[in-house]
């Protein structure tokens, strides 16, 4: 609405504030990680993400499915499928992307980002990432990055989207 000047929460599609991110680093570097995956899933890991678990909505605006967002101090990188090529440029062209086609898993491509970003110090949300995704990220990435750390990070998302901004307050009041 004409409250956000052109940014929304991000849960319809399209651009967010990009304080969101920042905050996500202050608070990664508070707990001393070098970066962060936010998985587009929920606790029920099922297709359906409900408007209260689209954390990575919340975050960048990105609506489709099948994709991860790793956040580092100076990144941002929105990996996904060719699908959502498109609807990606249109709701958050301002973050790197990763597109990976069908035959390459997303684990592989979430380890190859990590990689080329060097980061050694990863927080997983551990809420809506499953055993078997963490496991085969957590394979994958010593194959391309020898001194890495997985690291549970539960519910960081959700404990910022807590503390309402001044445009959230105000779409509150209207509501």
């Amino acid at each position: 609405g004409g409250l956000y000047n052109g940014l929304d929460d991000g849960l319809d599609g399209g651009p967010t504030d990009p304080a969101r991110l920042g905050a996500l680093r202050n608070e990664l570097k508070r707990r001393d990680l070098d970066g962060f995956i936010q998985p587009r899933s929920d606790e029920h890991q099922g297709e359906y993400v409900a408007r209260k678990s689209e954390r990575l909505a919340w975050l960048t605006g990105f609506t489709g499915d099948s994709s991860y967002l790793l956040v580092g101090p100076k990144l941002g990188v929105l990996i996904s499928d060719t699908r959502y090529t498109v609807q990606i440029s249109e709701e958050c062209g301002e973050l790197d992307v990763e597109i990976r086609d069908a035959r390459r898993p997303m684990h592989a491509a979430v380890a190859s980002v990590v990689d080329a970003a060097k980061l050694d110090c990863l927080g997983v949300e551990a809420h809506s990432t499953s055993m078997a995704a963490w496991q085969k990220i957590s394979d994958a990435i010593p194959a391309v990055r020898r001194s890495n750390e997985l690291v549970a990070v539960d519910m960081v998302v959700n404990q910022l989207r807590a503390i309402k901004d001044a445009d959230e307050i105000s779409e509150i009041r209207l509501a």
